[in-house]
């Protein structure tokens, strides 16, 4: 993904023109268009996605004036007197300001369903996203969910370890590995031979090189059978 570029007139810039680039724009405070954010011209491709890029001199007759509605970020300034410089907080606009939230999205959602293709999580961006007066805003609640329902692409090896606790005492395991057909999101487990009482039951599976952890309490009155955790 790449930001779409600062002068409206001039069309998309490369490699947001590209189009196996999601091309990013820059909304103001409302969901229209920053007066800055690039526009495609006459045979480019429209817009993939938009995302808050700072108000700037949007409604102003200077479009590249401050806004106190612009983005919060670090900003390097340099020391006086100094060639060295320092880390502190500015406001900045421009569609650079836009596009790194796709990008922590895309990362957000590679984490979550690592199976996920590259093509599946655009699809996934741009499947999700509100559409608004500017284009496609960027919508990372209804991502996730999208994501989520999606099945898997291929089975996945997994490896799991439960433990059964009683006031943080360890009082039995279970171990084992597996593989998760295309489309499964979860790996059985039995804890067998608990006595009647209430346990933390504390999980940890790992699948296609990420690590997932969960717990629940439980009470039983004897074994404990057909628990399941969740990997996504």
């Amino acid at each position: 993904m790449a930001a779409a570029g600062n002068t409206a007139d001039e069309g998309l810039y490369f490699p947001a023109s590209d189009p196996n680039v999601l091309a990013v724009g820059a909304l103001a405070k409302t969901d229209d268009l920053a007066c800055y954010s690039a526009r495609p011209k006459s045979g480019q491709k429209a817009l993939d996605l938009v995302a808050p890029g700072g108000n700037a001199g949007t409604g102003t007759a200077n479009c590249f004036s401050a806004s106190d509605y612009d983005i919060l970020g670090l900003d390097a300034r340099s020391v006086p007197n100094s060639n060295r410089s320092q880390n502190g907080y500015g406001l900045r606009a421009g569609t650079s300001e836009a596009a790194p939230q796709v990008a922590g999205a895309a990362s957000l959602l590679r984490a979550f369903r690592s199976d996920l293709s590259a093509a599946q999580i655009k699809g996934t961006l741009t499947g999700s996203a509100k559409t608004v007066a500017g284009g496609k805003l960027l919508d990372m609640g209804a991502a996730v969910r999208l994501a989520a329902a999606l099945p898997g692409t291929s089975a996945r090896a997994y490896s799991l370890s439960v433990q059964a606790l009683q006031n943080t005492t360890v009082v039995k395991t279970f171990s084992a590995n597996g593989t998760l057909a295309a489309g499964s999101s979860s790996a059985p487990y039995n804890v067998a031979g608990l006595s009647a009482g209430t346990y933390t039951l504390s999980a940890t599976l790992k699948v296609s090189g990420q690590t997932y952890t969960g717990s629940s309490t439980v009470t039983v009155s004897g074994n404990v059978t057909g628990k399941t955790v969740t990997a996504q």
